[in-house]
């Protein structure tokens, strides 16, 4: 057995759950009859995620090779960086330029936080995603722009306000898209869907 202050070390985790996205996540509380619009978390993304993936993973032929459950802890951990980071949104273009060397110094320190068998899966994962490595690291950073997306089109109903423009949507995440016809497929039907009803 783990030594239980190994144990312990997972309640880092947890903080995830506290990293506020820029993203806006609403619903009803039928426990206190409360209407909640706030910012996504981080650990809601990630769950998200998971969700997309096995989508694709169980309905689509051209993923049908994919480990999937190495498609999953890729998901699992993707984002774990940002405990130390935060997150930086994906229009924040100005703190994207240093994004990549804030989350590389991090990782270091969130691995020293985090049980040693977690720790270690932590920063091979980190690096595998981050490098896009392998087919499966390719298919989560699709999955993971996608999901970005389809939290928007729940929170924003007017994404002209938010400075969206369909133009700038697509020349920004087209490339992510491209080298998959079931990606670019998808991609396209939901901007469909989305002039059709009026986001932008």
């Amino acid at each position: 057995m783990q030594d239980f202050s190994e144990f312990l070390k997972i309640l880092n985790t947890y903080k995830l759950k506290g990293v506020a996205r820029k993203l806006i996540n609403s619903y009803y509380d039928e426990k206190d009859d409360i209407e909640y619009v706030r910012n996504e978390t981080t650990a809601e993304h990630v769950y998200s995620v998971l969700k997309l993936a096995d989508f694709f993973l169980t309905n689509e032929p051209e993923f049908k090779d994919l480990d999937r459950l190495h498609c999953y802890e890729l998901l699992m951990y993707h984002d774990d960086v940002e405990i130390i980071t935060q997150d930086i949104c994906i229009l924040d273009f100005e703190n994207r330029k240093t994004k990549d060397d804030k989350e590389l110094k991090s990782i270091p320190i969130l691995a020293k936080l985090y049980p040693k068998n977690i720790s270690d899966k932590f920063v091979k994962l980190d690096q595998e995603y981050r490098e896009i490595s392998t087919k499966e690291a390719k298919f989560v950073k699709s999955v993971d722009k996608l999901d970005g997306i389809n939290q928007a089109v729940i929170g924003i109903s007017d994404w002209t306000k938010s400075g969206i423009t369909q133009e700038g949507w697509i020349r920004l995440y087209t490339p992510v898209f491209s080298y998959s016809p079931t990606f670019l497929y998808y991609f396209q039907e939901l901007f469909k869907y989305l002039k059709e009803n009026k986001y932008f």
